[in-house]
Formats: C-alpha cells, sequence, structure tokens
C-alpha cells in the first residue's frame, strides 16, 4: 500500500470516525478529540512513534469504532504487525456492532494481509524445567501454562523470555525475530542460587555406648583416688603404731602421748582399709563397665554426627 493509498485511508476514516461523545464524560471527550486531532496530524507526518500512543490514549478516555481502526493503521504502518493484527480483529467487531460495514471491510482485509506476515514465539519448558512457584514472562507478561509450546503472534524485534521460581537462579533469555519468521525458545531446568537453607545438623545425643564409657572412666578415676588416700592413710598408721611402741615397747603404757598415737593409728588404720576396699571396688566396677560396653560406639557416633 503506498503512502497516498495510505492517506486517502487515513482521510476516510477521519471522516467516518466522528461519535457521540454524550457516552463519556464531556471533559474526556473533549481530551480525547483533541488527542484524536493531533494523532492524525502526527500520522500524516508518519511519525508513528507519537502518533500511536496518542490514539491509543484518545480510546481509553472515549473508545470509538473510528479510533480504534486509526490505532490499527498506525500500528501497521509502525511495523507492529501482531499488534496491528490484533486491534484490527477488535475494529471490526466494534464495526459490526456500529452498522459499518465498510469500516469491518478495512479491517478484515488488513487483517487478513497481516496474518501471512505475523511473526511467531514458542516458549516451551525442557525435562525437569518445571517446579513448584515456576514464573515464566514474555517481554514482563506472564505466560499461563495453557500458552507453554504455542506459537503466539509477537511483534517483529527483540523479546526477553525469563523465567523465575523460589530457591533458584532466574534466567533471561533474549530472542530477536523478524516478520514472518518462528522461533522457539526452550527453558532449561534452572540451577539452584544457593539460598536455600540446609536444615541444621541434628543434635546428636550421646550414644548408650558411649554413656557407659564415660560412667566406666568416672568410677576407675574416684576408685583410684580412694585407693591412694586408703594407702596414705595406712602409711600414716604404720608411722604412728612404730612410735607408739618405741615409746611402750611392752604394749602396756601409761605414756599419754604413747595412747594418743596408738588410737590415731587404729583409726588410720580403719579409714586406710576402708578406702582402698572402696576404691578397689570402685575400680573393678569401673572397668567391668568399660569391657561391657560397644567397642565400636564411638566410630558410630562420629559417623552420624558426619551426615548431613
Amino acid at each position: 500500500m503506498g503512502s497516498r493509498e495510505h492517506g486517502a485511508t487515513v482521510l476516510a476514516i477521519v471522516l467516518c470516525s466522528a461519535r457521540a461523545a454524550a457516552q463519556a464524560p464531556a471533559e474526556s471527550a473533549a481530551v480525547a478529540r483533541e488527542l484524536f486531532d493531533q494523532a492524525r496530524a502526527l500520522l500524516a507526518e508518519k511519525d508513528f512513534a507519537h502518533a500511536c500512543p496518542k490514539f491509543e490514549e484518545a480510546m481509553r478516555l472515549d473508545p470509538g469504532g473510528g479510533t480504534i481502526l486509526n490505532l490499527a493503521l498506525c500500528n501497521e504502518l509502525r511495523g507492529k504487525t501482531a499488534t496491528a493484527w490484533a486491534l484490527y480483529d477488535e475494529a471490526g467487531r466494534w464495526a459490526r456492532r456500529d452498522g459499518r460495514a465498510d469500516r469491518e471491510q478495512f479491517a478484515l482485509e488488513h487483517r487478513a494481509a497481516l496474518e501471512r506476515k505475523l511473526a511467531r514465539l514458542v516458549v516451551v519448558l525442557e525435562s525437569g524445567a518445571k517446579v513448584p512457584g515456576l514464573s515464566v514472562r514474555r517481554n514482563g507478561v506472564p505466560l499461563g501454562e495453557a500458552s507453554l509450546g504455542e506459537a503466539l503472534p509477537v511483534d517483529a524485534g527483540e523479546h526477553t523470555v525469563e523465567a523465575h521460581a523460589p530457591g533458584k537462579k532466574p534466567l533471561r533469555l533474549t530472542v530477536r525475530l523478524r516478520d514472518g519468521a518462528v522461533r522457539t525458545v526452550s527453558i532449561p531446568a534452572l540451577a539452584d542460587d544457593g539460598s536455600t537453607k540446609k536444615p541444621p545438623p541434628r543434635l546428636v545425643r550421646e550414644q548408650p555406648a558411649d554413656a557407659q564409657k564415660t560412667w566406666g572412666t568416672v568410677l576407675i578415676g574416684a576408685g583410684a583416688a580412694a585407693t591412694l588416700a586408703g594407702l596414705r592413710f595406712g602409711w600414716q598408721a604404720i608411722e604412728q603404731r612404730k612410735d607408739a611402741e618405741a615409746r611402750c615397747p611392752n604394749r602396756e603404757c601409761e605414756h599419754r602421748d604413747a595412747v594418743q598415737l596408738n588410737d590415731d593409728a587404729r583409726r588410720n588404720a580403719l579409714a586406710s582399709t576402708l578406702l582402698v576396699a572402696s576404691g578397689l571396688g570402685l575400680a573393678g566396677a569401673g572397668t567391668y563397665v568399660l569391657l561391657t560396653a560397644e567397642p565400636d560406639s564411638r566410630a558410630a557416633g562420629l559417623a552420624l554426627r558426619g551426615r548431613f
């Protein structure tokens, strides 16, 4: 379609796009009309980058069949094929509702011509990519599961596909398409981002065999201490008995110090006997406890502590 033909088409659409402003607030309708006129002038100058947003805003403020038809044409001339294709479909519905066969025919013809030029983008998930909480976006717009694997129309140019999931590193892919091209973007399984906290190591309680060894060691230590104390008391008793006998060799003595030494010797001898007997008993019990403990309990405990 040549520039003269486009100009004639635009003029025809403009002349046929008068719409009653009573359906929208007066102020919004006035603003929409002003934006529409500005967009029409920009379209005639082929300044599509500024004309299309003004048509779009006018459509938002005061929707109308002529406005959306101009918006579709503007996007077509701008090179946004998929956007124009979708807008022509909507413009055709407006035209049918308004009883404007001329507009409907214009929309249908242009839509059919654009359909052959549509670029299409397919987004698929590779094996293992589907995880709980996965979010896939195309140009920032979420893609539902029903859209995955489908050849969806997109405007020619650069597009981004992003994938996010909890505990995973985000993925961002960029693809560039020409009119009529079909491209497939595959999303692989996302890598872990390392933020997922590992469960803390379990506190391993002391195994029964370990406790048994501990108690055995304690008993042996206590027994050794008691035995040493008993031997000390025994040595003192012997020394005191020698001193007493030296002072009273005939065992009958009224010497007060000798009698006291003899009494102390007896008490120390008794204490020695009790302590040595108790110490040997404790040491024997501790030895038994150690010998009856599991020999590999420590290794088992270490093995448990080393697991995560």
